[in-house]
């Protein structure tokens, strides 16, 4: 007989969305995740004219965090055991310890522990080793130019910053459209211990486990590293086969 949705762990998202697409982050660490994990969601909804894959004008991010607060308390009335602010994109903007106000913001009104997804994304190629790293992303120029001095700030190198066209150009292409172009990237990259695929409106989960088998260096992917990082505050220690070293060294 199933248990309550939730009786293992609840993880809260503060995820944002885009006019017109459906970020797949919950659908696909819904599929993977153990027995017993329930999330619960609130939604940021970027302006229709400030998209960061289509312009450099990040003037919505700050208008989006003034909204956090709100959506935090939303997401506590049901209790999570932790809330991840999802869209590295908003966290990275103001470079490597802009973000710590996000989590002061969440913890200070609901008392739950929290993460921002750029600190998840750091902390899970810390965790596979990586500090050389090749990074695959569907961002414009300048919210690109801000996750290069997050992550140099972070100690990470970038070898290769590769745009594969805008969020809405990838989020159109299936997982198996993306294995080639990010495949060669890497392999045409200066060496590098891996690669991570930014935004967490692309689906990469079936893709993850065939380019690490191929490249024979760790993947970390937008949602991966988010999920794993939850569940490794809310102390689920199950490993995830199949998607990856990240989620199997839980």
């Amino acid at each position: 007989m199933a248990g309550p949705l939730g009786w293992r762990a609840r993880i809260g998202h503060i995820a944002p969305y885009i006019h017109g697409i459906s970020p797949c982050a919950l659908e696909e660490q819904r599929s993977v995740v153990p027995d017993g994990v329930e999330f619960i969601e609130a939604k940021l909804m970027f302006p229709e004219k400030a998209e960061p894959g289509v312009r450099d004008d990040t003037e919505a991010f700050p208008l989006m965090l003034g909204l956090i607060e709100q959506a935090a308390r939303e997401v506590a009335l049901q209790k999570p055991d932790v809330i991840m602010q999802m869209g590295g994109a908003i966290s990275i903007f103001r470079g490597w310890g802009g973000d710590r106000d996000i989590v002061s913001k969440i913890e200070a009104a609901t008392g739950i522990p929290a993460v921002t997804h750029g600190m998840a994304e750091v902390e899970a190629m810390k965790r596979m080793g990586i500090r050389k790293v090749v990074v695959v992303t569907p961002y414009a120029e300048g919210v690109n130019k801000a996750l290069l001095d997050y992550f140099a700030g972070a100690g990470l190198e970038v070898v290769t910053l590769k745009r594969l066209g805008t969020v809405r150009d990838v989020y159109a292409m299936s997982p198996h459209g993306l294995f080639r172009p990010v495949k060669e990237t890497f392999l045409n990259a200066g060496p590098a211990d891996g690669v991570i695929m930014m935004c967490g409106a692309i689906r990469t989960f079936e893709i993850i486990q065939a380019l690490e088998d191929d490249i024979r260096k760790p993947v970390i992917t937008a949602v991966q590293a988010g999920l794993w990082k939850a569940l490794d505050m809310v102390n689920v220690r199950t490993p995830i086969k199949g998607y990856g070293k990240l989620l199997e060294s839980l």
